[in-house]
């Protein structure tokens, strides 16, 4: 298997290349996809405040913060937090978040497989 690192490299400089051409995160910049995806997601979150599935909604289209904060994860320099906990292999980010096929893509690069344990992902070494 190649090294994981050089993997993260290449898909670092394929991503700096779409940034540049707008099609991808660019500090702040998001392409018009990922926006109609947040403002989707938002909608989703704002409409259940208040009611009894408040919690689920928040897990399945937002980020756990809870649990970073639980294991220490902090923001990088960009303002981005990580999307999985590296001792466990737990996916931050909920099932319908609008950038975890982001996750999924450089989780599988890297070869991992996501999978589903009750309403969590986890992030699984390929065998």
């Amino acid at each position: 298997m190649a090294d994981p690192v050089k993997k993260i490299k290449k898909l670092e400089k394929r991503f700096a290349k779409k940034a540049a051409k707008g099609r991808m995160y660019k500090g702040e910049q998001m392409s018009k996809k990922d926006i109609r995806r947040y403002k989707r997601a938002d909608k989703k979150i704002d409409k259940a405040k208040g009611t009894s599935k408040e919690k689920s909604t928040q897990l399945k289209y937002g980020y756990d913060y809870e649990e970073a904060n639980k294991r220490g994860i902090k923001p990088d320099a960009t303002g981005h937090m990580q999307s999985r906990v590296p001792e466990t292999g737990r996916i931050l980010k909920g099932r319908k978040h609008p950038t975890i096929y982001k996750t999924k893509k450089i989780e599988r690069a890297l070869g991992y497989k996501v999978i589903k344990k009750g309403d969590k992902l986890y992030s699984k070494k390929k065998k």
